[in-house]
């Protein structure tokens, strides 16, 4: 499994638990930009919306799916400079086309019956598999599996999490991750850092 092409891997699906309105660079990578529409009256406004640093760089994270995967469904490589790191996507950002996305990766992937309903089954395997190739984040992929790896309940069936299965298990598994990944030790990396410590109980639905 790669990072390298992911770009559902945004620091804002982890606010699409509040009904988040947020955008995002389509190809390559992620961006942080997030309009709220709900979010709980406790939160600082700090809180709101994550600081504007490349996440490929301050916490790199295993993306769900492959490559070839990714760039089946539209989504292309992000370029990289002479040090081998990817570039920062520049330029107008998309609104995340509603399930679309989810349901060709997961589909191209496999990990669909013939309704495109998604097969459990298949996942379960599939994510044992992600977390085996990926030691770092083993436990956390582990850990969070039971919650984002099983069918709806009623906290992501509720009217505002207007999401569908696909795209509801990518954002709950990568979310978990950049929660509990290590932040690089880079100046520009610590305000996320903070972020993350000072922000992480606002968005812990995993209790």
């Amino acid at each position: 499994m790669t990072r390298s092409s992911s770009c559902f891997v945004l620091a804002a699906v982890i606010q699409v638990i509040f009904g988040a309105h947020f955008t995002m660079h389509r190809k390559p990578k992620h961006s942080l930009s997030i309009r709220h529409q709900n979010v709980p009256q406790n939160m600082p406004r700090y809180c709101w919306r994550p600081p504007d640093v490349d996440l490929d760089k301050c916490c790199p994270t295993p993306n769900l799916y492959s490559d070839e995967v990714m760039a089946s469904c539209g989504f292309d490589k992000p370029p990289v400079n002479r040090a081998g790191d990817p570039v920062r996507p520049k330029g107008a950002k998309l609104v995340l086309p509603l399930c679309r996305d989810g349901l060709c990766l997961m589909t191209s992937a496999n990990l669909t019956l013939k309704n495109t309903d998604v097969d459990y089954k298949k996942l379960d395997v599939y994510i044992d598999q992600w977390a085996a190739a990926n030691p770092e984040f083993t436990k956390a992929i582990l850990e969070v599996k039971p919650i984002c790896a099983a069918k709806a309940d009623e906290f992501w069936r509720k009217d505002q999490l207007r999401i569908c299965d696909q795209d509801r298990i990518y954002i709950c598994l990568a979310s978990y991750l950049l929660w509990n990944c290590k932040i690089k030790p880079f100046k520009d990396c610590r305000k996320l850092k903070h972020y993350i410590k000072t922000c992480r109980k606002y968005y812990d639905y995993s209790k």
